[in-house]
């Protein structure tokens, strides 16, 4: 709860803490790893999301720490099989597949982005998978597609202002944005 208010010192104090009176408490290495990211701390993120994956291999909460830790260091094709092993792992949880998503987008990877948010939306239709899924049209130049995608997001999240920059990118793609044309004089 602490990472969620925005007071990521004091969670990561608390993990700290946790974490001195049992080094093997799965929770506390992925809110101390959480906390670092916040923070933006990377290199600390990723060191504490790798000892909670030591502890627990397969799961879902301190595989996505880490991949996140990854994704935040630019480390993309280390996070990748990561995020596919989230979804492997339970293909039912919507913030792995639209994380995945995210993630192909960055790596321009859209075909494979737009199916990941398919799966995403399928489980929970939210801002996040429709953001995605426009994201991955955008990438693809279906601009008109991409716009009613940013359009599902506006009416979710009214305020969600990256889909209103991504939105505007899409018009700007499909060129329905016309600017007037200006007569150079004098020159």
């Amino acid at each position: 709860m602490l990472n969620e208010g925005g007071r990521h010192e004091g969670a990561l104090a608390a993990s700290e803490k946790a974490l001195s009176l049992d080094d093997k408490y799965i929770d506390a290495w992925k809110l101390k790893s959480n906390a670092l990211l916040k923070l933006r701390k990377l290199p600390e993120a990723l060191a504490a999301a790798e000892e909670g994956v030591k502890l627990a291999p397969d799961n879902v909460d301190t595989l996505t720490s880490q991949a996140n830790a990854l994704y935040e260091s630019g480390k993309f094709d280390r996070a990748l099989p990561i995020y596919q092993k989230v979804v492997q792992i339970n293909p039912n949880l919507e913030i792995g597949w639209s994380n995945l998503s995210e993630l192909l987008n960055q790596m321009k990877r859209y075909n494979e982005a737009l199916t990941a948010a398919d799966r995403a939306l399928k489980i929970a239709p939210n801002t996040s998978g429709w953001n995605q899924r426009a994201n991955a049209l955008v990438g693809l130049q279906r601009h008109t597609e991409a716009i009613a995608a940013y359009d599902r997001v506006l009416k979710l999240k009214p305020d969600y202002h990256y889909a209103h920059i991504g939105k505007g990118n899409a018009f700007t793609g499909c060129n329905a944005i016309r600017m007037p044309l200006i007569p150079t004089i004098g020159l």
